[in-house]
């Protein structure tokens, strides 16, 4: 996704048609689930399988650049001519509809912000419990975690190549794989552990996602052995690895945040695409993967993936998402990220000043950071907060209580919904350590019972509830489930979902109440 370039084929240094075509069929598969396409349910693997591909191609570039002056200077300077201009426009314009649209209640955006400039949003993601994929178009930003994950292994792997592999191109490559594969196997052992406790830390954070890249990694490092394979074989290999992403793109897996050994099919897949196809491979998919639209696909990936999400949030998620409304949606993507690439993105990267020094770039790199970081936290500071300004077109604020609780310019972290005596209601604590039982409010022995049932929509209901229980004495039981579906409909949604309601249900058919409030998400 983030990563386009001429990856050497082999050890040669001919462009891989089939690599871009792979970043084609990777992007659209990101861009079909995004949208809502009930056959594409598993195309979040895209970005699985853009990261095997960058794995790959930035291994092989360093392998190839070791010999160079200053080659991690030049290599992060490179990076900021490919990444940082478009990145920080789509930052930028999004701010800027947010504020347009809601006028003082962007303040709640501030953080998300920050962490989107500074690559750093998986951690904040993983911090909040921003729980991936449970409401369309949650949040403009959501689709800079990945982008942030790929920037933290940049910081990080062409050090240890250099320090594990040696300047000179001939030095201990053969360390350099048994590094890579230990790394790789520990990333993907703590991922499956990690994944029972905390799903949400294994989604999103680089070390539980360093396997996946280094997936690719390996791949460039085996690339002299691989050109020894027959054509068969690694025609073979690349059909089945083509294979292996699509069936993941169906319904394989049965969600982003379900992660198990089925996990690694699509990786698995994509090193087989990315290490089996090629010239040589003459019966391959290559040639499926070099066809003009892929390879066009592939040419505006990143500038794709960047638009594509904000279109989602501001324009399909408030619409009726019939097919038409998603294709149109599909689109305006695709326009957007030909504008964005033709004027930005190209340009930026080979045309503007193409022999300025690494440090230079550099230097621009950290001034446009800081600024962009400045500009937004002004933009939305919460004491810069005008009461005589609409909040959202059609509602205007003429007169703000002094007695709010929180207070207005507290009211953005204010979010802890669910109550902290009874853990068993928050979606992000795992199946299996999950408290049964009601969560009682009121007078436990009061005759007159009301149960209050649903997903985290219904959690914003505790606290008046809890105010008409002590009034008038009654009983209120809680049986929220944040994130789940409670009616009994299709839902594409987090796996221990049926299992937790169905046991939540059994509870409530046990007591009894007098009056269930029921209240969620439209979840179908």
């Amino acid at each position: 996704m983030t990563d386009r370039g001429r990856p050497p084929d082999r050890g040669s240094h001919q462009f891989r048609h089939d690599i871009e075509g792979l970043r084609g069929v990777a992007v659209l598969l990101v861009v079909l689930y995004h949208v809502g396409f009930a056959h594409f349910y598993g195309g979040f693997v895209g970005v699985d399988v853009f990261f095997v591909i960058s794995g790959f191609v930035i291994t092989s570039r360093l392998l190839e650049r070791r010999g160079e002056p200053r080659p991690l200077l030049s290599f992060y300077a490179g990076r900021v001519r490919r990444l940082l201009p478009l990145s920080t426009l789509v930052v930028a314009v999004v701010l800027g509809v947010l504020v347009v649209r809601l006028g003082v209640a962007v303040f709640r955006y501030g953080d998300q912000v920050r962490a989107a400039a500074l690559y750093a949003w998986n951690l904040w993601a993983s911090h909040r419990r921003v729980i991936y994929g449970a409401e369309v178009g949650s949040s403009p930003f959501e689709h800079f975690w990945s982008l942030a994950t790929e920037e933290q292994f940049y910081l990080l792997w062409p050090a240890i190549v250099l320090l594990v592999a040696g300047r000179r191109a001939t030095a201990r490559v053969r360390r350099l794989v048994v590094v890579t594969a230990g790394l790789a196997a520990a990333s993907l052992i703590a991922t499956l552990v990690l994944a029972r406790s905390n799903p949400l830390a294994a989604f999103y954070l680089l070390p539980t996602r360093l396997w996946e890249i280094l997936a690719g990694a390996l791949v460039a490092l085996a690339g002299p052995r691989l050109a020894r394979l027959s054509a068969a074989v690694v025609a073979v290999c690349g059909w089945i690895g083509l294979g292996a992403v699509i069936v993941s793109a169906n319904r394989l897996l049965a969600g982003p945040l379900v992660i198990s050994w089925r996990s690694t099919i699509p990786v698995l897949g994509a090193a087989l695409l990315v290490g089996a196809t090629g010239p040589t491979a003459r019966w391959g998919p290559a040639r499926l993967l070099g066809l003009r639209p892929l390879v066009a696909l592939g040419s505006i990936s990143y500038a794709l993936y960047l638009c594509h999400w904000p279109v989602v949030f501001f324009f399909l998620r408030d619409r009726d998402p019939s097919t038409a409304v998603r294709l149109v949606a599909i689109g305006m993507s695709l326009a957007l990220a030909v504008v964005a690439h033709l004027l930005v993105e190209r340009p930026m990267r080979w045309r503007i000043r193409p022999n300025a020094s690494p440090s230079r770039v550099l230097a621009v790199a950290v001034v446009v950071t800081a600024l962009t970081v400045i500009g937004a936290s002004l933009v939305t500071s919460p004491h810069s907060l005008d009461a005589g300004k609409p909040s959202r077109p059609g509602v205007e604020t003429r007169d703000v209580p002094s007695d709010l609780d929180p207070a207005l310019d507290r009211a953005a972290p204010f979010d802890d919904i669910f109550p902290r005596d009874c853990p068993h209601l928050e979606f992000h604590v795992p199946p299996q350590d999950q408290l049964q039982g009601e969560c009682v409010r009121g007078d436990p022995n009061a005759q007159f019972t009301i149960a209050l049932m649903g997903d985290s929509h219904a959690a914003h209901w505790i606290p008046a509830f809890e105010e008409v229980a002590r009034r008038h004495g009654f009983r209120l039981l809680l049986f929220t489930a944040g994130g789940c579906a409670w009616p009994d409909v299709p839902y594409l949604g987090v796996e221990h979902c049926k299992e937790r309601v169905a046991s939540l249900l059994d509870e409530v058919d046990e007591i009894r109440p007098d009056v269930i409030v029921l209240s969620e998400f439209d979840s179908g």
